[in-house]
């Protein structure tokens, strides 16, 4: 005979059992202590964790509505805020203080990463001649463009800046928000937009 009980009522049978067996009191205390330690876990462990556990918290929500909404709520805003991380802010200006290099590429000893990184400090300097091997230079700042060297034998290099930092490092940042998005949506979307409130509308 086919049961009636949807697949969140039986992957919550363990946690259900649990909540017959210490009471409604003692199982909000357990909810409250799950939010708080939540926040130790390392990225790694809430990439894992986060989300199943919330899978198993939905049949709870029939017995104890507000305290399990409240608890899905946070570990889902917990789970998105630290999978995607804040979005890459694209530059205002020139400067481009995150390309600084550090440490300093054991590969370039002439002086020049100084001149560069002074350069990529400057939010009006958009390009900068200097006097160093242009495969020393494209290996160790991955995001400028490079001009052939104007004089051979001085291997004087022309770089300019570009947006190829920020633009890697958004798409990565979208990607991780499209698979995060995913993974929260296998809750069932009237519980998940019950726990997130007003925040629902920013998941659709």
């Amino acid at each position: 005979m086919p049961s009636n009980k949807s697949p969140w009522e039986d992957q919550a049978a363990p946690l259900n059992e649990l909540y017959r067996h210490i009471g409604s009191h003692d199982m909000q205390v357990l909810l409250e202590t799950i939010q708080r330690q939540s926040t130790d876990l390392a990225e790694g462990s809430i990439k894992i964790f986060l989300i199943p556990l919330c899978l198993n918290l939905v049949a709870l929500t029939e017995t104890m509505h507000s305290e399990a909404q409240e608890c899905i709520g946070t570990l889902v805003k917990l789970y998105l805020e630290r999978v995607i991380g804040r979005e890459p802010a694209k530059p205002f200006d020139w400067a481009r203080p995150d390309e600084v290099s550090t440490p300093k590429p054991l590969s370039l000893k002439c002086g020049c990463v100084e001149k560069i990184d002074t350069f990529l400090l400057d939010c009006n300097a958009t390009s900068l001649e200097i006097a160093c091997q242009s495969s020393s230079l494209s290996w160790s700042f991955s995001f400028f463009e490079y001009f052939e060297p104007r004089d051979g034998h001085k291997a004087v290099n022309k770089i300019t800046k570009t947006l190829k930092w920020w633009t890697e490092r958004h798409k990565a940042w979208e990607e991780r928000a499209s698979d995060a998005l995913a993974e929260v949506k296998r809750i069932p979307e009237p519980i998940l937009a019950r726990c997130l409130a007003d925040q629902y509308r920013a998941l659709r």
